[in-house]
This record gives C-alpha cells, sequence and structure tokens, in this order.
C-alpha cells in the first residue's frame, strides 16, 4: 500500500468540471501521450458517502480486487486504552460485510494481503510489546505476532502474501504462515515513514529523519537508493512501482529513484496525495478556504504534462485529510476531518448513487 499521512479525516459531493477531450492513459511519466479511454476522470462522481458521526475515521485500504475498502475507525472512551473498530465495506452499496473491535494505545496502519483473504494491522500497546495482527476475514479472528520494537508505524506484504514487513525504529519481516521473524534490517533513523512499496525488485520505503533528510532505502542495503535535502518540504511520495519519488506543495518535484535525477518540476496546485496505479496521475488537494469557505477540492493531474484532468469540488468545511485510488484505477476513496468516507468514479447502471 502506498500512503501518505496527512492531518486527520474527510468531505462531500459534487464534481468535473474539465478534462483532456479523451481520458486517461496507462502510459510513462516521460511520455507525450496523455488521454487514453480507460478513466474518464472528467465524468467522476459520488458513487458512496459514509459517514458514523461519533467515531473519527483514521485509515482506509482498498482490496486488491478493488470489491471491498477496509476503514479504521476510533472512539475515545476517555481512558488511555481507545475502542478501534475495522470495516470491510462493499463499495457498490455501503454494505459493511465484516468487522472487528480491537482495544489499543494506537493502530497506525492496516494492509490487506494480495489475496484479500486477510488484513493485517499494528496494535501500540504501551508498556507491553507492541503486536503485528493478522485478520482472517473469513475466519473473523485476528492473531498476534509480537514485535521486537515500539516504533513500527507501517506494514506491507510481500507480492506473493507468505511475508509481511513491519517499519519503524526496525524494519522486520515476518513469515506470515508460522508468526516467525525471518529477516531484520536497521531502518537508519527513521523518523516519519511516508510510504512503502513491496514488488519483484524487493521492498522499498521512503522516509524522514529527524534532521530532515528524506530518503528512499531498498531492504539490506546500507545506503539510501536516493537522498533529498532538508530544503525540500517534509513530505514525499513514492509511486507505486518504487521508480518515482515526489516531494512539494504547489510546484512538485518528480525525481527518479534509481537514476538521481530531477524529470520534471510541476506547477500542480494543493498537497499531493495520491499516484494513480499506473503513474500517469497524481491526485492533490487544496484545503484553502480564502474563495469559498464551505468546500474543498481533490485535483487530479497528468505527470507527462502537468495539465489538469479534472477538479472534484467537496461540500464541507472540513479538511481533505486521505485520499486512495483503487487498485484497478476506477475509483478513488476519500476522507476528511467530519469522519466521512467518500468513494468517487463513474457511475452505471448498477452503481448506487446517493
Amino acid at each position: 500500500m502506498i500512503k501518505l499521512n496527512f492531518p486527520r479525516r474527510l468531505f462531500v459531493t459534487l464534481l468535473v468540471i474539465y478534462t483532456c477531450q479523451e481520458a486517461l492513459a496507462f502510459v510513462s511519466p516521460t511520455s507525450n501521450e496523455n488521454c487514453s479511454s480507460f478513466i474518464d476522470v472528467a465524468r467522476f462522481e459520488e458513487l458512496e458517502s459514509l459517514n458514523q458521526n461519533d467515531r473519527e475515521l483514521t485509515a482506509i485500504d482498498w482490496s486488491p480486487t478493488s470489491i471491498v475498502l477496509a476503514a479504521l475507525y476510533v472512539s475515545d472512551t476517555g481512558l488511555t486504552l481507545l475502542d478501534y473498530t475495522i470495516q470491510i465495506i462493499n463499495v457498490a452499496n455501503g454494505e459493511i460485510v465484516a468487522q472487528l473491535h480491537q482495544q489499543a494505545y494506537g493502530i497506525p496502519d492496516i494492509a490487506w494481503s494480495p489475496d484479500s483473504s486477510r488484513l493485517a494491522y499494528i496494535t501500540w500497546n504501551g508498556y507491553e510489546p507492541d503486536q503485528l495482527k493478522i485478520w482472517d476475514i473469513e475466519a473473523k479472528n485476528a492473531f498476534p505476532v509480537e514485535i521486537e520494537t515500539d516504533t513500527a508505524s507501517d506494514i506491507i506484504w510481500s507480492p506473493d502474501g507468505d511475508q509481511i514487513a513491519t517499519i519503524g525504529r526496525d524494519v522486520q519481516i515476518w513469515d506470515a504462515a508460522s508468526e516467525r521473524l525471518v529477516e531484520e534490517f536497521d531502518s537508519h533513523s527513521i523518523m516519519l515513514v511516508y510510504g512503502s512499496i513491496w514488488n519483484s525488485s524487493g521492498l522499498r520505503w521512503v522516509s524522514r529523519s529527524d534532521n530532515h533528510i528524506k530518503n528512499v532505502w531498498q531492504a539490506g542495503a546500507d545506503e539510501p537508493l536516493f537522498t533529498l535535502g532538508n530544503e525540500y518540504p517534509d513530505n514525499a511520495m513514492l509511486s507505486p512501482s518504487g521508480t518515482l519519488v515526489t516531494v512539494g506543495y504547489d510546484i512538485t518535484w518528480l525525481w527518479s529513484v534509481n537514476e538521481k535525477q530531477l524529470l520534471d518540476s510541476l506547477e500542480i496546485y494543493g498537497f499531493p496525495l495520491a499516484w494513480s496505479p499506473d503513474e500517469t496521475c497524481i491526485v492533490t488537494v487544496t484545503n484553502e478556504t480564502q474563495l469559498n469557505d464551505s468546500s474543498r477540492f481533490i485535483n487530479v493531474w497528468d505527470v507527462a504534462t502537468g495539465q489538469s484532468l479534472a477538479v472534484i469540488e467537496v461540500h464541507t468545511t472540513e479538511d481533505i485529510n486521505n485520499l486512495a485510488w483503487s487498485p484497478d484505477g476506477t475509483m478513488l476513496a476519500s476522507t476528511s476531518d467530519d469522519d466521512t468516507l467518500r468513494i468517487w468514479g463513474v457511475p452505471t447502471a448498477e452503481t448506487v448513487i446517493n
């Protein structure tokens, strides 16, 4: 899962203003082709809106099938321990197909297995050891695996689903079946993990150290693959392939990780929050309210040209804090500080429209 933690919570409604004449392309970011017929982001509308007013929405993660989505909610009990609920939501109709309750001092991350049968998450347990837990959705049980570090904040599955990596003060690789620690690496003084990927090329993550240096690391390497200095803003977003990284706000710098080269500086308005699965688009949010106190905006940008492909106006007074593109590229999920989860996509005859 690629994720970027950004203040807390979500938004609402209407959408599309403009785009290129055709739709969006699966092409490389350096290509001159920027339109095809696969994803028509200009036709995205709100397909579903879910809100649980008594609980804070802290994380979302699409299943690899793009059929269901996991949402993490927390209720403030007034005590040190918090009540968390993980819900598995059918995005076609908003139905909750499974849910799990968990008490913890914190749950920083959730992650689907590649076959969409299991969900992994981390619990922070105060003075007790933190735990990695694997929830078998059908069995509706979670089996804890004890973690040796107290700072793990990011988890990701291996492509074959046999292993899970936890990234924090240390990087640990766990066998998902035996719950055994397989391998451990130095995380190189990580202060904040921005995101991670695990593919055939290996496990990579992008992080920030306490001196505001941003690094892309590969598991087992003694030196970073790529480094950005503290003159750049404190945000970084790794592409789904792990070969590109962005940093910036309004001006977004696009770098090649492998070649260590600046590919482009894009004048795209807003804070980058998500890559499209094919790496041709970046989605940003604008939460400034100078022009309209009752709206926030989701912006879709073509990476190759810097053109705006679509603008989604979200009628809410609360800031957008998270975006996640479905793995098949056909939908966006968003959350904001009013704890609303919204699904955006092209409506069909079978789609439930609010």
